[in-house]
């Protein structure tokens, strides 16, 4: 029927909501402890985590392109390309010297930092390009193909509350 305990063998049965709320109650937090980063996916957060840099940490191009000053090529189409020096190339991981002027274009792999006076990527499908220029052949509008510093997390952000288990994703943030 409705007992909440039942006799077996001398022992007193408790009924599992009853269990439940004992194991509840009686539960403790270990104390936290210090592991390699490598070690900490799967263990749970001890105290909040906050970023302590920005992801990106620098504007990075989304394609594979030219950055440029988007106002050097706002009267741009098939009909009127409109015509660049090539001052240079960037990829992931590298960083372009310099700063970039109006009428100059650089080479810029996807994931790759955006030259300083740059301020839009016009992907590689609307550019002919020849020795040492380009022919761009279409418009881009400033941020154009450019995700922002910071715009995945940015530096403070709480990236793991305490409590949260550690995944191998939020180990590698």
């Amino acid at each position: 029927g409705n007992l909440s305990y039942t006799k077996f063998w001398g022992a007193r049965m408790i009924s599992y909501n009853q269990a439940y709320q004992l194991t509840i109650a009686s539960i403790r937090p270990l104390e936290s402890e210090s592991v390699e980063l490598l070690a900490a996916a799967g263990r749970i957060a001890a105290h909040d985590l906050h970023a302590f840099i920005d992801s990106p940490s620098a504007d990075v191009s989304l394609k594979d392109g030219y950055a440029l000053q988007a106002q050097d090529i706002q009267t741009a189409s098939p009909q009127n390309p409109v015509r660049l020096s090539l001052a240079g190339n960037v990829a992931a991981g590298g960083n372009w010297i310099g700063k970039l002027s109006s009428g100059q274009a650089v080479r810029i792999l996807s994931g790759a930092p955006v030259p300083q006076g740059a301020n839009a990527i016009l992907a590689e499908e609307f550019v002919q390009a020849e020795p040492g220029a380009i022919q761009a052949r279409n418009v881009a509008e400033p941020g154009r193909n450019i995700l922002p510093r910071g715009s995945d997390v940015a530096c403070g952000s709480l990236i793991v509350p305490a409590g949260q288990r550690l995944y191998p994703t939020m180990v590698g943030l």
